[in-house]
């Protein structure tokens, strides 16, 4: 396991020689409703999610056992991966690589992080091409993007090639470029015009919408045009 320790492993450190013994209670949590605190021969013992109990069948009476208590911390652990990860994705769309890089952030291991992210995706609660498709038409129409400074940002959010191509490409399918390109630049006339040099000028202008994603060939194909319509 990473040599962080999250907060599962100091949540729940038990007496395990306490064991075997009876579970004689369970309390819902005041401060989360989906876990229960358990009380084994009539003392605190540890808490769990409410999945977890209901998976093992655990109720007043059962006798908790070592190895009871090891099924239920392996899945007690699983299901904390899940739960932080749903209070991620319930704020924004995320990435597999994200998820798998903030989890490690957080100190769970490797492989069950691996597994909590399969589950998910089972469940399409992540989703690599829906996520890059969305992120690239986001980014295309409030930000202004071009397709390679899209594909460039997806794929450091760790989705695969394909996908990052397959969205930055899609997200200017019915899109008129050169309009986009004419809207940037007008955006910046006033910035543009104080360099009275006209080179200078179309320099900074190409060198502009390049920094904003857009093709070199792209732009160098309207640039001449992006020229005229600063001098009007």
């Amino acid at each position: 396991m990473n040599s962080r320790r999250s907060s599962y492993s100091n949540r729940n450190e038990v007496d395990t020689s306490r064991l075997p013994g009876t579970v004689t209670k369970m309390v819902p949590q005041k401060h989360d409703g989906s876990r229960l605190s358990l009380y084994v021969d009539d003392k605190f013992f540890m808490g769990l999610f409410r999945k977890v109990i209901e998976k093992h069948e655990v109720d007043e009476g059962t006798l908790l056992t070592k190895q009871l208590l090891k099924q239920l911390q392996a899945d007690e652990y699983r299901q904390e991966i899940k739960s932080y990860f749903y209070r991620i994705l319930s704020r924004r769309d995320h990435s597999r690589t994200e998820l798998f890089r903030k989890g490690r952030q957080k100190g769970y291991s490797d492989e069950a992080l691996e597994i909590a992210l399969d589950e998910l995706e089972q469940l399409d609660l992540i989703d690599d091409a829906a996520f890059a498709r969305q992120f690239a038409e986001s980014k295309r129409r409030i930000n202004r993007w071009g397709p390679e400074k899209i594909r460039a940002a997806l794929r450091e959010k760790g989705v695969p090639d394909t996908d990052a191509e397959t969205a930055a490409h899609t997200a200017f399918d019915e899109v008129d470029l050169d309009k986009t390109l004419e809207h940037l630049v007008l955006k910046r006339k006033a910035r543009f015009l104080r360099e009275s040099d006209p080179m200078k000028r179309r320099k900074k202008v190409y060198d502009y919408l390049v920094r904003k994603g857009y093709r070199p060939n792209s732009v160098m194909q309207c640039i001449d045009h992006l020229m005229s319509t600063l001098d009007e």
